[in-house]
């Protein structure tokens, strides 16, 4: 239920299918100019520094490999640097070229490269760059017809350049939906060419709902995935999707529902009349404060129990203990129950029973 899942590089198994997956695009496209575009210090930095020694391994003059830290590189608003980026890849681009052809004269120009271009999940970075180079190559095209002089751009066609941002946009969006359940993210830019502080704001939206979505919605769409794919038979007898919960994770879910509804009550109904007065301050405190501990205690002991998992089909990321009883841990609470157990003045039943975790 972390907001930030464990990251783990498998640098010996990722080898072999590194260098396969190069192999393979070489043989489809040509030559290939590879754009990392992940962190380079925190939690990013194992996929980024992974990438990076694995590309330094391939010996093929014809893969090209380029980092590009996004966020440092784009940090505070400064989303026109990555037009850095695309001038570093300007010489590459005008070596790969692209297919022209016409009507009567048959195949002019063919294509000799591409360009690959990822982040952590090949998403939302990965649109927002994509979505540049696209520009810059178009306008290639539009000279080479005529369309465009020598020294003009999209930019002088506000109508032109939003279409494409549109189609770029809305593109991303579909590909998010389908992904992680919302919106992309950074689409402000994409459509308008700023970054926007209201779109910053519509991407914490998302994020927290995609938060939502991947933990506690996304087993019943993977089901559904699983279904469609053949990933799963349907076969007579019970129903799968039964949902069996323990008693102490039902009795959690129950007492989060009466906090909330304590808090909107003393929204609407203060005690004392007042919001800010001291007996509603205390009130809401203490009713938040149980929020906390539900949570806490969660986050300890019934992790696995919660989350939404898929039911249909195996998964090895699934753990075996998954909506079935778990042992309740109280934080605070239970350690405090077991040192006063502990005591000598305690006594003996006493000491059985808070020996063990509270069931």
């Amino acid at each position: 239920m972390r907001y930030v899942p464990t990251l783990r590089v498998d640098g010996g198994a990722s080898a072999k299918r590194f260098g396969a997956h190069v192999d393979r695009l070489i043989a489809d496209y040509g030559e290939v100019a590879a754009v990392n575009l992940v962190n380079k210090t925190g939690y990013e930095r194992p996929m980024g520094d992974a990438f990076a020694r694995l590309s330094g391994q391939s010996a093929d003059p014809r893969y090209h490999y380029t980092h590009f830290d996004f966020h440092r590189e784009c940090s505070r608003m400064r989303w026109h640097r990555i037009s850095i980026l695309v001038g570093e890849l300007a010489p590459l681009s005008d070596k790969f070229k692209y297919f022209r052809a016409r009507a009567g004269a048959g195949v002019q120009q063919q294509q000799h490269g591409v360009v690959r271009t990822n982040c952590m999940d090949c998403l939302d970075r990965t649109n927002v760059v994509q979505s540049e180079l696209a520009r810059s190559v178009l306008e290639q095209q539009l000279r080479a017809v005529g369309v465009l002089g020598a020294a003009e751009a999209l930019a002088g066609f506000p109508a032109l350049r939003a279409m494409l941002n549109n189609v770029w946009a809305d593109n991303a969006d579909a590909v998010s939906c389908a992904y992680s359940g919302t919106g992309a993210l950074k689409t402000d830019f994409t459509r308008t060419g700023r970054r926007s502080y209201w779109g910053a704001l519509q991407d914490a939206r998302n994020s927290i709902e995609r938060y939502v979505r991947g933990n506690f919605l996304d087993g019943e769409r993977q089901d559904a995935t699983d279904l469609l794919l053949g990933a799963h038979r349907v076969r007579p007898g019970a129903a799968p999707f039964a949902d069996r919960l323990s008693s102490e994770a039902r009795a959690l879910i129950g007492t989060v529902y009466v906090c909330f509804f304590m808090l909107v009550y003393a929204f609407f109904y203060p005690r004392g009349g007042r919001w800010f007065g001291a007996a509603n301050v205390a009130f809401v405190a203490c009713w938040s404060a149980v929020v906390a501990l539900v949570f806490a205690t969660v986050m300890r002991s019934h992790t696995a129990e919660m989350l939404s998992w898929p039911r249909l089909a195996a998964y090895p990321y699934r753990p075996p203990i998954a909506r079935t009883s778990a042992s309740l841990e109280i934080p605070l609470v239970g350690s405090w129950l077991a040192g006063a157990g502990s005591g000598p003045a305690a006594p003996a039943a006493s000491s059985r029973a808070t020996g063990k975790k509270l069931a």
